[in-house]
């Protein structure tokens, strides 16, 4: 798990077979005048493409972390 160093605002999203409300919803943290933030999304286990979702933006932004795992619930 890599973590950004400046991050002073950690942001938890929890997901579960959310791939259709994903880039919208990360986007619009990522659109925040307030840039110092570390986004936590931890992936419980999707079937529907949705730890792709979350990697492909972690890729392109350091301060996404991915966790993922098999479904437990919150």
């Amino acid at each position: 798990m890599r973590r950004s160093a400046a991050a002073s605002v950690p942001v938890v999203l929890p997901v579960r077979d959310g791939g259709e409300w994903l880039a919208p919803a990360i986007e619009s943290i990522r659109g925040q005048s307030f840039t110092e933030w570390e986004l936590l999304a931890i992936d419980d286990g999707s079937r529907d493409g949705s730890r792709q979702v979350l990697e492909g933006f972690a890729a392109r932004d350091g301060r996404i972390v991915v966790s993922s795992r098999p479904n437990r619930g919150l």
